[in-house]
């Protein structure tokens, strides 16, 4: 068994959520389906979610009990392990999950994260773009160093 009991809402991957988009292709006239693999959003206050006594227990492929939600990928900081594989997965873990514990929740945390990496790709970028300005202004300058040459030839 690998079996969790969730204690926040979660973007899962579970087999079988597919996200189905259908299009008239206007050369043919005929309609084009396309499926996409898609997250399912699982929340621990939605009752349709609830599957044991009011909670919501997702478990791994072949490792839960009927009715379990199926879910591929790792488990988060925000799900209970219920047995000992579950424990055993959590705890291997749980070293990646650097804002484990952190007050505002390990999504909220992973969200600051995230927008800490952005702003620092922004301030790379920032530099790069300087840099190319000067470049340009160095080309800039070059090319009309050669425009004066040129017209004092002809």
């Amino acid at each position: 068994m690998a079996r969790w009991r969730l204690t926040a809402q979660h973007y899962l991957n579970c087999p079988g959520t597919e996200w189905e988009m259908t299009e008239t292709d206007t050369g043919t006239g005929k309609q084009v389906r396309h499926r996409h693999s898609v997250p399912r959003l699982v929340d621990p206050k939605d009752p349709s979610d609830q599957n044991r006594n009011g909670d919501v227990v997702v478990c791994h492929e072949g490792k839960g009990e009927r009715g379990d939600i199926t879910f591929i990928g790792s488990p988060t900081p925000e799900m209970e392990a219920l047995d000992a594989e579950a424990r055993e997965i959590s705890e291997a873990l749980r070293s990646k999950w650097s804002f484990y514990g952190s007050p505002e929740g390990y999504g909220e945390a992973m969200l600051q994260d995230f927008q800490k990496q952005l702003a620092a790709t922004q301030t790379s970028n920032s530099r790069e773009m300087d840099e190319l300005k000067a470049q340009v202004a160095e080309l800039a300058k070059q090319n009309s160093e050669l425009q004066k040459k040129i017209t004092r030839r002809v």
